[in-house]
């Protein structure tokens, strides 16, 4: 999902009565993106850089591992537009700063 180019990684498939481990982000798909992305935004917090923009600088422009280009991917844009939606630009870099509330 990101091009990274001092990063490794390599999976294999056991048949078993659950969803494959990937990139995928869609409900239903893959519980294992969840603890790469929170890696990324922590990662952001201990370098000082926006979560959303360690994303867009890592961004993948094609399959690097099967050298083709996507066919379709908008998540560049799709990123751009979540965080105008929610108004990303007014938050603070420190996790949970923004809380309300007791939960």
């Amino acid at each position: 999902m990101y091009a990274t180019p001092n990063f490794r990684s390599s999976h294999s498939l056991a048949p078993v009565n659950t969803v494959n481990p990937g990139w995928l982000r869609a409900p239903g798909e893959n519980v294992s993106t969840y603890a790469l992305e929170t890696t990324i935004d922590e990662l952001a917090y201990a370098v000082g850089v926006d979560p959303l923009e360690i994303r867009l600088r890592n961004y993948a422009d094609h399959d690097h591992k099967a050298k083709l280009p996507w066919s379709t991917r908008r998540l560049r844009e799709a990123y751009r537009a979540g965080a105008e939606a929610f108004g990303w630009e007014k938050r603070t870099l420190e996790p949970r700063s923004m809380r309300e509330g007791r939960n």
